[in-house]
């Protein structure tokens, strides 16, 4: 739907330019759309293969630090259908995991969940407020979302679950919790490099 609301106005500004006689810039026109379709074709095709070979989808990718990718998901998948998992939007909490679907796909076990707080941010354009969204942005103990959140589309359902759910995490924002992380960002970094070096040594 997006390449397609990308293409056609280009395609009828082409057209009408063709039919009322006057110069059109063609090539430029031309290149543009060509491009457009290209990718219109990649994704297509990369689609049609996902469909064809599931496991080729990258959320499989992050399931595979975790064990067998395709049992893991088949087990989720029997999960939600029994109720024992349930979706919130675009996340998907079990008794394990926390499952990221869409573009922003992830996998995070719900023990490495570090904090988790809420976040307003104000959207302008040429200072015209344009409205806010809320996020939920996510730190990990894992290396994955250490030093980067994963901002999640917020929902206080999805909150709840979380605090439920992850039981070592801290939840909310406060000078205290960043400074807690602070520290355990050091912590935990500390302990990989001392781990690394140890494996190194016994090699």
């Amino acid at each position: 739907m997006i390449f397609s609301a990308l293409i056609v106005p280009w395609i009828v500004f082409w057209l009408v330019l063709f039919f009322s006689g006057q110069e059109t810039p063609a090539p430029a026109v031309l290149i543009v759309e060509l491009a457009l379709v290209s990718l219109l074709v990649w994704r297509i095709s990369v689609a049609i293969q996902r469909y064809r070979e599931p496991t080729k989808h990258p959320i499989f990718h992050d399931f595979a630090r975790f064990g067998d990718p395709l049992a893991l998901t088949s087990s989720i998948e029997r999960e939600l259908a029994s109720g024992e998992a349930r979706r919130i939007g675009d996340v998907i909490l079990d008794g394990r995991f926390l499952i990221v679907l869409g573009l922003q796909h992830a996998v995070i076990e719900l023990d490495e969940i570090a904090w988790v707080y809420p976040k307003s941010t104000r959207h302008s354009v040429n200072f015209v407020p344009l409205g806010t969204t809320t996020s939920l942005e996510l730190y990990s103990y894992s290396k994955g979302f250490r030093f980067t959140s994963l901002t999640l589309t917020s929902d206080v359902a999805l909150f709840d679950a979380l605090r439920t759910t992850a039981t070592r995490a801290r939840f909310g924002f406060s000078i205290e919790n960043e400074a807690w992380w602070s520290d355990m960002r050091v912590s935990l970094a500390t302990r990989d490099a001392a781990i690394a070096s140890a494996s190194t040594k016994t090699k």
